[in-house]
């Protein structure tokens, strides 16, 4: 007795070992006759079905494959593998598990399956134990698919008679299109190439509102043909009219532009009702309608379009839109909670479907002009200090708003100057370029800053800076030999007051000094030389890492790092001779070096 099933092993677990308990369950008792063996068992090369008892099928639908097979029931399978090939003859890739179901059939969708001509499908069955039937006897099936279609953005409606199509196929050199399955009148349309998108053109002709058309497409070369690939168009010219960059809801202004959707438009026209579209004038089909004026009423009002398609009949369509009237516009100061304010000047905010306004601290608006309407503007008070309250009013091209205000306290604050960069207690590195930045402000003494300038604590006094409000100064920190403090004074005069703001900052550096010998100091040749100093490193930098130091070719690692020393034998020498010690500093990516002159005497 041979049973249909093998195990698995690897990924799919096919093991050559066979099961006599799945054969046990597959095929009828070994004490059976022959006749009663092969007529109960489905999967029995010598049965009813030849041994493919799974009998699978394919269903081609727009852009899937619908897989059908046989499930024989009540043999312990527990599962299905569906495998993909190009040919007959394979390879076959995986393509998906499915679980086993009661039921005299299982299903599987492919969808969106590669526009190639041919595919071939197997499916295999699995039982829990591991055991699973020879694919030899699962039948492959084959499916041809057509073109693959894109009508323009969409693939559901037409605006238009004269479509925009994108076919792409892997087969064949070229396109039938036809309106019936009988391809008469089809247009002929040449391929690109094999998997390349051909985009071409068709005039449908004219068609009534609610009619569908059925395009039928299949790619053929001298050989053969595909499937037909069918798609269904309903036609759908419904042009809906928009404003441009406005609210329908809410109108500022009388005279807006439409957008229009512009496709299988055309002509078009415009009216305030539909009764009074007959009388407007007729205008060729754009995607921008300029300048359509609403009537001055500031009642609701709608806005009728009439379009005429090129499939050959009309269509109508109203926008409704209503006139704001401002009762929903607002406006207030930006201020802090106690309202106290030491600047005469504030910051408005606004909001309102308004195309102009006006701002005073006079409710009648005495020589305030209107002017264009912002979200946000600058107020500028009077000097004198007090309660300021501010009238706001708005109007559009239907009406003007009731008189809104808000209210601060200004009270009186002199010149100011601030440098904010640096502040007091930083670190400068030393030999750096840095931009000293700060800020002036002439209170409510004068109407603006007549001069800034800055003392860097160099001894060079006050210089000018760049800017006055918002000013800035490019520094070139100067070098010390050990860490050194400076202060930094900047002054700021508006008439005749004047104003000082003081920091003081750290100049550091990667500094280095040799403290002995000293520079121009006679040594006798021949004894060893004690060479010493002391190195720092940048505040908040990195750690000095080592000193060294050479003379002429000879080059030493000194012992220690902020005190340091090294020890030179020097040479004996017949006559007095000049020689140099460098010594330098290393401390992150960073190096410093100094160098004195000694002489050697005999």
């Amino acid at each position: 007795m041979r049973s249909i099933f093998r195990p698995r092993s690897g990924r799919w677990l096919v093991h050559l070992m066979l099961m006599a308990a799945m054969g046990a369950v597959l095929l009828a008792g070994c004490e059976e006759s022959p006749t009663k063996q092969h007529q109960g068992n489905p999967f029995d090369p010598n049965g009813p079905t030849g041994g493919d008892a799974l009998q699978v099928s394919a269903l081609i639908s727009v852009n899937q494959i619908i897989l059908s097979w046989t499930q024989p029931q009540d043999m312990n399978i527990s599962e299905y593998f569906l495998y993909r090939s190009d040919s007959r003859d394979g390879p076959f890739e995986d393509l998906a598990v499915v679980a086993a179901k009661a039921g005299p059939s299982g299903t599987y969708i492919y969808d969106y399956p590669p526009p190639t001509q041919t595919h071939w499908f197997k499916v295999q069955a699995f039982t829990a134990d591991g055991d699973f039937s020879l694919t030899s006897l699962a039948v492959a099936a084959s499916a041809t698919l057509g073109p693959t279609v894109v009508v323009g953005d969409t693939v559901s409606s037409l605006a238009t008679r004269f479509p925009e199509l994108t076919v792409t196929s892997t087969f064949g050199d070229s396109l039938l299109v036809g309106l019936d399955d009988t391809y008469a009148n089809a247009w002929r349309i040449g391929l690109a190439g094999p998997g390349v998108p051909t985009v071409f053109t068709l005039d449908l002709g004219p068609a009534a509102a609610g009619d569908t058309f059925t395009l039928h497409i299949k790619a053929f070369d001298g050989l053969g043909e595909s499937e037909s690939t069918v798609r269904q168009m309903p036609v759908s010219f419904a042009p809906v009219h928009a404003l441009v960059d406005a609210n329908p809801l809410r109108l500022a202004t009388r005279i807006n532009d439409l957008a229009i959707p512009a496709i299988g438009v055309v002509r078009m026209r415009f009216a305030p009702s539909e009764a009074e579209l007959a009388s407007a004038p007729w205008v060729p089909g754009a995607e921008i309608y300029p300048d359509y004026e609403l009537s001055d009423s500031a009642n609701a009002q709608e806005i009728w379009g009439e379009y005429e398609g090129d499939f050959g009949f009309t269509t109508t369509t109203r926008l409704p839109v209503r006139p704001d009237l401002l009762a929903g516009a607002a406006f207030q100061l930006n201020l802090p909670s106690n309202r106290v304010i030491s600047t005469p000047l504030v910051t408005a905010e606004l909001s309102a479907q308004a195309t102009e306004m006006r701002l005073s601290e006079n409710p009648n608006f005495s020589a305030v002009p209107w002017r264009a309407f912002a979200d946000t503007t600058q107020v500028v008070l009077s000097p004198e200090e007090g309660t300021k309250t501010i009238y706001c009013q708005f109007r559009n091209d239907w009406t003007q708003s009731a008189i809104l205000s808000d209210y601060c306290i200004l009270v009186a604050q002199g010149v100011d100057v601030k440098i904010f960069a640096p502040v007091t207690g930083d670190v400068v590195p030393g030999g750096s370029s840095f931009v000293v930045q700060g800020t002036s402000s002439p209170g409510t003494v004068a109407a603006s800053i007549d001069s800034v300038q800055l003392d860097l604590g160099d001894g060079l006094g006050f210089r000018e800076v760049i800017g006055t409000t918002s000013w800035r100064l490019n520094w070139s920190v100067p070098t010390f030999d050990q860490d050194t403090e400076l202060v930094l004074r900047a002054r700021a005069w508006a008439d005749s007051f004047m104003i000082t703001d003081v920091v003081t900052v750290t100049i550091s550096q990667l500094s280095l000094k040799i403290l002995a010998p000293l520079p121009d100091e006679t040594i006798l040749g021949g004894d060893p030389l004690l060479i010493s100093g002391e190195a720092a490193g940048l505040l908040g930098g990195a750690p000095l890492d080592s000193v060294t130091v050479d003379i002429g070719s000879e080059h030493f690692l000194a012992s220690g790092t902020a005190a340091w020393s090294v020890t030179w034998t020097t040479p004996a020498v017949a006559v007095d001779t000049p020689a140099e010690i460098t010594a330098t500093a290393y401390a992150g990516g960073e190096t410093v070096a100094k160098t004195v002159s000694i002489i050697l005497t005999p």
